[in-house]
């Protein structure tokens, strides 16, 4: 017997020619059916969940799981601790959400060396986290010197600054 490309299709599995009716469809396949019937499929699952334990095992290895994992409200709490009173974060929201809504412009370039930002980020420099959108918009090179100044760790091949 041959199966026709419309109504029947040969299981993988089995080797039996079945109605496509006999197979699930998957959408990933070219025919929109699995490679084996239900009948084989319905086999190799119950076969899988008996070798890897079963529900019993599943529950054992879930428990455990719960018993390590820090609940999420805790995680929750680091975060919020974290960012609730911080000036710092508040500026950066208010700032983020005024860029957003059209309110705060960004330059095309650094302000500190005028460098195009085309492929590179520029960042909104708070001098003062009180006033979020007065910011000095610099490239990413820029802010990290601006952070730098009167931290940075001279080597010993170069001379110090008088």
């Amino acid at each position: 017997m041959i199966a026709t490309l419309t109504n029947e299709k040969r299981c993988t599995r089995c080797g039996a020619i079945k109605s496509v009716d006999a197979f699930n469809r998957h959408q990933g396949r070219r025919d929109g059916r699995e490679a084996q019937c239900r009948q084989c499929r319905h086999q190799l699952k119950a076969y899988a969940y008996h070798v890897g334990g079963g529900k019993s095992q599943r529950l054992v290895y879930y428990a455990q799981y719960q018993a390590r994992r820090v609940p999420r409200s805790e995680h929750r709490l680091e975060y919020d601790r974290g960012r609730r009173h911080s000036d710092k974060a508040r500026a950066r929201d208010i700032l983020a959400l005024a860029v957003r809504a059209g309110r705060v412009q960004k330059p095309d370039s650094c302000e500190v060396c005028g460098q195009l930002a085309k492929g590179h980020r520029l960042h909104g420099h708070h001098a003062d986290y009180q006033a979020p959108l007065d910011v000095s918009w610099q490239c990413t090179t820029c802010h990290a010197d601006t952070h730098l100044v009167g931290a940075r760790i001279v080597p010993e091949w170069e001379e110090v600054p008088k």
